[in-house]
């Protein structure tokens, strides 16, 4: 993995200016009725408020390499217009990609705008959603989509290869297993990033006659919650994973299999986001020669479901968590652009002819 250049670093909460850190703590109070001032940033999901302030924190940092960063001026007066465009040029010149400069500056309007709720920080907003309008994306999705049943495929033959490959460690089988069952689940429910990441047993995932998966609304980015079977086609693998695999990972008993976070890394403790997609993002990229991101799990699921059943194309909202159609009208566009020959022949091309599919 690449370590972030210290020109995109992120400065944390906890070293923030005195009065930029007690704004934001302030803005995360709950509301009650004794308080009733404003507080925008509770009605965030924690998802959210991470990425915001993160986002926030890349700015302080810039401001202080450069030297423009005064701890006792408030967080409003630092943000001027001309600061703000010399901090977007910035971003460019580091490479960013169109749409995570866009998001930068949204994050850092909206970040402002509860730390002064008092003022008026509009222009910053409207800025970034002029940057999004324009914004191109630095590759194109269909050049790395892959069938979902070539994935499938391969999430089965990883964990067949865990089960029989004779010189492998204990861990290195439980990673295998783990990495292929992250696959099989992420292919047939196309979780987002933070809530794959965060399932956890007796929480997430519970077991009542069968596996189901539900997300309390609070932990969506949709703010919807999540509710669904685990898919019934690897709830074999699941208990497998859990009796063996995952107990080799934690370097326990398997008695304490059934509790915390599903995921585990090598190291014994739970995976983080960026962990989890470096795994995906590697295993498909040795498979099919380009790496596929777990987000882009979404749009292999909803180009599936459009074309195999155009008329039906309202599932795709309830795969991706999106409250209309709105938001899923480009991938239903996409898939009848693709076509069924062109799905076809790129799977008959992408197949290895290993024994196991």
């Amino acid at each position: 993995m690449t370590k972030t250049s210290p020109e995109n670093s992120c400065t944390p909460v906890s070293e923030w200016p005195a009065v930029d850190r007690e704004a934001w703590l302030r803005a995360l109070e709950p509301r009650d009725r004794f308080n009733t001032a404003p507080k925008l940033a509770t009605r965030w999901q924690r998802s959210t408020q991470i990425a915001i302030a993160n986002g926030y924190g890349r700015w302080l940092g810039w401001l202080d390499r450069g030297r423009m960063l005064e701890p006792g001026v408030p967080a409003g007066e630092r943000a001027t217009r001309d600061v703000v465009r010399a901090y977007y040029e910035a971003l460019q010149k580091l490479g960013l990609a169109d749409y995570t400069i866009a998001g930068r500056i949204n994050q850092l309007g909206k970040a402002l705008s509860v730390l002064e709720p008092d003022s008026d920080f509009g222009w910053i907003n409207r800025a970034a959603s002029r940057l999004f309008a324009k914004a191109k994306p630095r590759r194109d999705v269909r050049a790395i989509m892959q069938p979902p049943e070539a994935i499938l495929a391969l999430g089965l033959d990883l964990m067949q290869e865990a089960e029989e490959g004779r010189f492998r460690t204990h861990l290195d089988r439980a990673t295998l297993f783990r990495d292929g069952l992250m696959l099989c689940l992420l292919v047939q429910r196309p979780l987002r990033l933070a809530n794959l990441t965060e399932l956890t047993l007796g929480r997430d995932l519970e077991f009542h006659d069968a596996w189901r998966i539900r997300i309390e609304d609070d932990q969506t980015k949709s703010g919807r919650a999540i509710e669904c079977d685990w898919p019934i086609a690897i709830a074999d693998h699941l208990e497998r994973y859990l009796a063996v695999h995952r107990p080799a990972l934690l370097k326990r008993r398997a008695a304490v299999s059934r509790a915390g976070r599903l995921w585990i890394s090598k190291q014994g403790g739970p995976m983080t986001a960026g962990a989890v997609a470096f795994q995906v993002r590697t295993r498909t990229k040795d498979e099919f020669g380009a790496a596929i991101n777990p987000h882009s799990f979404r749009h292999i699921a909803a180009t599936a479901i459009a074309t195999a059943d155009p008329t039906h194309s309202a599932a795709i909202a309830g795969v991706l968590g999106h409250s209309s159609l709105s938001a899923s009208e480009k991938y239903y566009n996409r898939a009848q652009v693709l076509g069924a020959a062109e799905r076809m022949h790129a799977g008959l091309d992408n197949f290895r002819s290993g024994e196991g599919r």
